[in-house]
């Protein structure tokens, strides 16, 4: 298996896999994703910005994970611990259900954790349905604290939470309080 970042000849497959994912969550009643969110031009965007990458087995995408600096609107209502770092996002993560329970996300959130670390980010921040257990879980095993409150998004009925783990403690080299 190697983590790449994709191209635009992965984006076939990466649809493929993302609306496998779909059918698989809907079939275990998670409605996270569905016919409008996400759309398969948020994936050729990020691709273009060299924000998403590809975990392959002998060539085939099995997973994705976009990385970047872009914040959803509905992040600004919640009390994150950094306030004064550099953030990376993590969006889109998935892995195809033939996949699953092989630590493949796992390998996922293990690169962008270490891509956090070798390019400066001070913490990483991110959200997951709040019916969406399996995630929940893979997060909070991580050591990812969920923070107080709760987001909305318009394709979905359910809440989502918000997550965050600080990679640097930029608090004590800059004197600003303990963490």
């Amino acid at each position: 298996m190697e983590i790449v970042k994709a191209n635009s000849e992965d984006v076939t497959e990466i649809i493929e896999l993302v609306q496998e994912c779909i059918k698989d969550m809907n079939s275990h009643a998670i409605y996270q994703w569905n016919e409008q969110y996400p759309p398969f031009e948020i994936f050729i965007s990020d691709v273009e910005k060299n924000t998403l990458f590809a975990i392959k087995d002998e060539g085939k995408v099995i997973g994705i994970i976009a990385l970047s600096e872009e914040e959803d609107e509905q992040y600004k209502q919640i009390d994150w611990t950094d306030k004064f770092g550099k953030v990376l996002l993590v969006h889109r993560l998935a892995v195809h259900p033939k996949w699953q329970r092989k630590g493949v996300a796992g390998k996922l959130m293990d690169f962008a954790e270490n891509y956090a670390e070798e390019h400066g980010y001070s913490s990483i921040r991110l959200d997951t349905y709040s019916e969406n257990p399996r995630t929940i879980k893979l997060f909070e095993k991580r050591k990812y604290v969920r923070k107080p409150g709760q987001i909305f998004f318009p394709e979905c009925e359910q809440p989502f939470y918000c997550y965050e783990i600080i990679i640097k403690n930029i608090y004590q080299k800059h004197n600003y309080g303990g963490v």
